[in-house]
């Protein structure tokens, strides 16, 4: 299938059930608000600032680079720490009535990081201000075009994956998806790419030696997907040959609507909506394509990582080299959605998530049907072995769970009652959940265990993935070092490092939001 087949169908059902189950009238549009939608949550417990363990202080400790012995310095050491912020815009008509909801997030440095890379830091706050501004923009014009309506909803999402975060790039992709009603979903991108020392934007021209090779090769990849598509959906095949997409790849991108990412092991083109076809498309060159070693510039294409995460944005292929061979392997991480019919309302609820890998292909859904939410994919890789690393939600409660991709199979892996640890010393004071750590390196990952009880009882950990899918939770003490004592993925407790609540769209609200 195509990059956007899954996507695709499943957001075309979603759109539709949708409009019929919020579509009840705008009217006038009364009321605005922020964080996160009182008519989608409900709180147990809250969580005050002052509970907080303190993760930044832990975090930032790995972030100093530590001479080798060779008197030089490890570039993994400098590998930048992300926070993901997440937020939402919604408004309701006369009757009260959900009309618009734009949900978005971006992403900053810990502060403690960000005060030893300024440069990135202020290339990172630009590119956040772009992603925000066109949000604000959005909400506002939706709420301009649905103010004499009494038929529509509006739903938007601007979110944001890292593709590369290692001691030398950072690169990001910006995805906004505008639901459709009876039609296809519209989507574009913004991306962006630096180098961590000097905040400069990459450019495609840094990476890439030869364009025309490069652009013959990816105009053949984006040809493929494009056609694949459009034979699902629409039973025809392109029109175009390679060469109409090297001249249109290149329009686009001059124009705008396609981006690039800077990836581990290459290059992905993300193209919007409506370029080729009424869907969107992507495609990878991979450095392991340059057999000559003459398409890319040797500081890109020389420099792999053997270790590496990258996010996955949900509904889209995943292109990498899996085991060093050269050749190209893919793999896709979709949330599934069921459709409740009882009741006065009609809706969707997510169901679970869907893994295709090579050949194989799984689902997986909770024990307690529609508990689960926010769901991220990290595509894990090192040396020839690659997991993916799955984090959700669940009754507001963090679940992670692993997955081997191995002989073009799809294995289970360890699963954990954890979820990425949030940080209100990174928090706004305007912002009511607190952004959470995004896991760049896989040996050190800080988390909260939900251990549970009256008072919902959670713990500060590192966890570690190891090749073979073992998640291991190892406790952090008052001094934010590691206990010693591992059993059975349990963290024991640390009397100073205790946090209580109900973690609510991948963070914790404030205790005065509630």
């Amino acid at each position: 299938m195509g990059n956007n087949s899954i996507r695709k169908l499943l957001s075309v059902t979603m759109s539709i059930a949708m409009v019929c189950s919020l579509g009840t009238g705008c009217g006038k549009l009364l009321t605005r608000g922020g964080g996160v939608d009182p008519d989608s949550t409900s709180v147990s417990d809250a969580t005050s600032k002052d509970s907080e363990t303190n993760l930044s202080e832990n975090n930032a400790i790995e972030s100093e680079e530590v001479p080798k012995s060779d008197g030089t310095s490890d570039s993994s050491d400098n590998t930048p720490i992300l926070l993901l912020h997440t937020d939402s815009d919604y408004a309701v008509n006369s009757k009260n009535n959900p009309a618009i909801h734009v949900n978005y997030n971006y992403l900053t440095l810990d502060k403690e990081y960000a005060q030893s890379h300024e440069a990135l830091d202020k290339a990172l706050e630009s590119a956040n201000e772009e992603i925000l501004a066109l949000e604000s923009e959005c909400f506002d014009q939706a709420k301009e075009d649905l103010s004499g309506s009494d038929d529509y909803t509006f739903d938007v999402n601007y979110y944001t994956f890292f593709r590369r975060a290692d001691g030398k790039y950072l690169s990001f992709i910006n995805e906004c998806c505008t639901f459709g009603t009876f039609d296809f979903d519209y989507y574009s991108f913004i991306a962006h790419s630096y180098y961590v020392e000097s905040g400069k934007e990459i450019e495609l021209s840094d990476i890439v030696a030869d364009e025309d090779a490069f652009y013959t090769i990816l105009s053949e990849k984006v040809k493929a997907v494009v056609d694949d598509d459009l034979f699902i959906y629409m039973g025809e095949y392109s029109n175009k040959d390679a060469e109409d997409f090297v001249e249109e790849i290149k329009d686009s991108l001059e124009d705008g609507e396609c981006s690039f990412t800077l990836d581990p092991q290459g290059v992905t083109f993300w193209f919007d909506s409506n370029v080729f076809s009424p869907m969107c498309a992507s495609a990878t060159v991979l450095f392991c394509e340059d057999a000559d070693n003459t398409i890319f510039n040797e500081e890109f294409s020389k420099d792999i990582p053997d270790e590496w995460v990258m996010q996955m944005p949900t509904g889209d292929r995943t292109y990498f080299d899996a085991n060093g061979d050269g050749e190209e392997n893919s793999v896709i991480a979709s949330v599934t959605y069921g459709f409740n019919t009882g009741g006065e309302y009609e809706y969707l609820y997510v169901s679970g998530f869907h893994l295709a890998y090579e050949e194989d292909s799984k689902s997986y859904s909770p024990e307690y049907e529609g508990s689960a939410s926010d769901y991220y994919f990290f595509l894990y890789h090192k040396g020839d072995k690659n997991l993916i690393i799955e984090d959700h939600d669940e009754f507001g409660y963090g679940e992670m769970s692993c997955y081997i991709l191995e002989d073009s199979k799809i294995k289970d892996g360890d699963g954990i009652n954890a979820g990425l640890a949030y940080s209100w010393d990174n928090a706004e004071d305007s912002e009511d959940i607190a952004p959470v750590f995004l896991p760049v390196n896989m040996n050190k990952v800080l988390v909260i265990e939900e251990v549970g009880g009256e008072e919902g009882e959670s713990i500060a950990c590192y966890l570690s993935v190891s090749e073979d899918g073992k998640l291991t939770l190892t406790e952090i003490d008052e001094d934010g070092d590691e206990d010693s004592e591992e059993a059975d993925n349990k963290g024991g407790k640390s009397d100073d490092k205790e946090v209580y609540g109900v973690r609510l769209s991948r963070g914790f609200l404030r205790a005065d939001s509630l």
